[in-house]
């Protein structure tokens, strides 16, 4: 599993796992006057020595993906057509690989970041079961599947054998006639069909909150999400359906 990290907070996360300096003096210029952790807001700045080495491996960063050796998860750019690094996000896997490649090695700050995010990403999905997944529903098994279920039980090896091979059999062949009717449903996605798929990610956009970038950068990332999908859409759509959805969620707060 990989996580998205912004160039910015990556080079930091980089720098600091590679300054050898005293734990104090490299504190002294952590972002925030040291009261920084990874997940910070990237646009509170590092000071000094720290600032520099940061800006270093940005750089570079910055040169992998405009050569198109990295392949960025979300492209943004700036008003000089620039990759911006704070919006710029890519893989943590993409991030070690360029490590390796440069002989710069990863440390504790790192894992913490990795461990943060796991957590965080267990999190939401926990919460996305809990509150919008509908409960399961558990069936009693009727006659006819108990009397077979006893047969089972009761029968020699050899004829359990047959048993659970036709079981299976039939499993697959149920498996792709599904299969199969699903294609056949299935057409192209419609405006109405898009749209639809762009409210279900805006709800996890509202639940991801400051993960990602505010305002119409926030729109650009989500649109290069949904054409990963296979549901294109443009930018300014995107834009809409998220000010709908932010607006109507104020409206549920104020209700209550």
């Amino acid at each position: 599993m990989f996580f998205a990290i912004s160039v910015r907070e990556a080079s930091l996360l980089i720098a600091i796992d590679n300054d050898s300096r005293d734990q104090s003096e490299l504190e002294s210029e952590l972002p925030n006057d040291g009261d920084w952790a990874p997940g910070t807001s990237p646009l509170l700045e590092p000071k000094g020595k720290l600032k520099s080495v940061r800006d270093q491996f940005e750089k570079g960063i910055l040169k992998a993906l405009d050569s198109g050796r990295i392949k960025p998860v979300v492209a943004a750019r700036n008003s000089e057509d620039r990759l911006d690094p704070i919006y710029t996000l890519l893989s943590s896997v993409d991030v070690k690989a360029w490590c390796d490649e440069h002989d710069v090695g990863l440390g504790d700050w790192w894992d913490r970041y990795e461990l943060d995010e796991h957590e965080f990403a267990t999190a939401v999905a926990e919460d996305i079961v809990a509150h919008r997944m509908p409960s399961p529903i558990e069936v009693e098994p009727t006659e006819t599947g108990q009397a077979a279920l006893t047969e089972y039980f009761e029968a020699e090896e050899d004829r359990r054998d047959q048993m659970f091979r036709k079981v299976v059999a039939e499993l697959e062949s149920l498996k792709n006639k599904r299969d199969v009717d699903r294609v056949q449903r299935e057409g192209p996605l419609n405006t109405r069909a898009r749209n639809s798929l762009l409210s279900v990610i805006a709800a996890l956009v509202g639940a991801l909150e400051d993960r990602l970038p505010e305002g119409y950068k926030r729109a650009q990332a989500v649109a290069v999400l949904t054409d990963q999908v296979g549901a294109s859409v443009s930018v300014n759509t995107v834009n809409d359906i998220l000010k709908e959805a932010a607006a109507t969620a104020d409206r549920k707060r104020k209700a209550t």
